[in-house]
């Protein structure tokens, strides 16, 4: 059961687009004004009202957003996790258009316990079954699955990361 979680619908940036966002300014969102958060109806997240609130937010926000009409299915980023059964697959599909879903965090200072480096990469190409991601990712990965949404774009699994080196 997941607990208090607030959905946030925002931009993310990612590391498929460096060439257009790193020439954009520090402050820029592509938004006309603040994106508000809103407290799901249940403090249990998984229940199937919670979700039929999800799915409804989600519909509305596409067909009604000035910001987000028409948005539902945009290109994908250039590394995705695919969502499969029980697993889930990092792709790159970069400019397929579908419906995909973002987990970006503040992860700490040692970060999570799995991330896209070149030891991981082959293993998250394979698949990983869901049970077997940290919790966080398990539980958006699985509440994707039940909106119907494929694909997952998780900083941490879709971005390599590159440790700052200081001398």
């Amino acid at each position: 059961m997941m607990k208090g979680l607030r959905i946030r619908f925002e931009p993310v940036e990612s590391d498929c687009h460096v060439d257009q966002t790193s020439q954009l300014p520090r402050n820029y969102t592509p938004w006309s004004r603040p994106v508000p958060t809103r407290k799901l109806p249940s403090e249990d997240t998984s229940s199937d009202r919670a979700l039929q609130t999800l799915y409804n937010w989600i519909e509305t926000c596409v067909k009604h957003h000035g910001d987000c009409a028409g948005h539902k299915i945009t290109p994908l980023p250039k590394r995705i996790l695919e969502i499969e059964g029980t697993h889930v697959y990092l792709r790159e599909r970069a400019n397929t258009p579908a419906m995909y879903a973002c987990l970006s965090h503040c992860w700490g200072p040692t970060g999570p316990t799995i991330r896209l480096d070149k030891t991981s990469f082959g293993r998250l190409r394979d698949g990983i079954v869901i049970d077997q991601l940290p919790k966080t990712f398990a539980h958006a990965a699985q509440l994707c699955k039940r909106l119907g949404i494929r694909f997952i774009w998780i900083d941490a699994c879709c971005k390599f990361f590159c440790p700052v080196i200081i001398m």
